[in-house]
Order: C-alpha cells, then sequence, then structure tokens
C-alpha cells in the first residue's frame, strides 16, 4: 500500500498536466504517477514519506495539496 498520496489538480490545460507528469516519473521516492487528462490533473503515489517540498521543487509555482 502507498504511504502517501499528493494531487497536483486543476492545470490549466492538458499539455500542463503531461509536463508534470514527466517531470515527476524522474523523481527517486516516486512509486507510480496517475494521469488524469478529463481533469487536468496529476496524482503521485509513493512507499516513502514524500514530502510536499520535493514536489514543489520539482514542479515550481503550482499549487499543490495533500490528499487526506
Amino acid at each position: 500500500m502507498f504511504q502517501k498520496q499528493i494531487k497536483i489538480a486543476k492545470l490549466v490545460c492538458e499539455c500542463w498536466a503531461k509536463k508534470i507528469f514527466f517531470q515527476l516519473i524522474s523523481i527517486d521516492s516516486v512509486e507510480k504517477v496517475h494521469l488524469d487528462i478529463l481533469s487536468n490533473s496529476v496524482v503521485i503515489f509513493s512507499k516513502k514519506d514524500l514530502s510536499i517540498a520535493t514536489i514543489k521543487k520539482e514542479v515550481f509555482g503550482l499549487q499543490i495539496y495533500e490528499m487526506t
């Protein structure tokens, strides 16, 4: 089971969602990334305790919140 889930939602367009998706799959601590084209969002799954700061560093300038 994944320990951490972070969602980047309401991206401007599909191209931004894809761009963020490809940036996130390169992070070592990220186990899985789900790209939702219909809602222009990306969900990040990690088995480790992934920090939001790590994600923000990779995708600077986006509004990121933690799913509970």
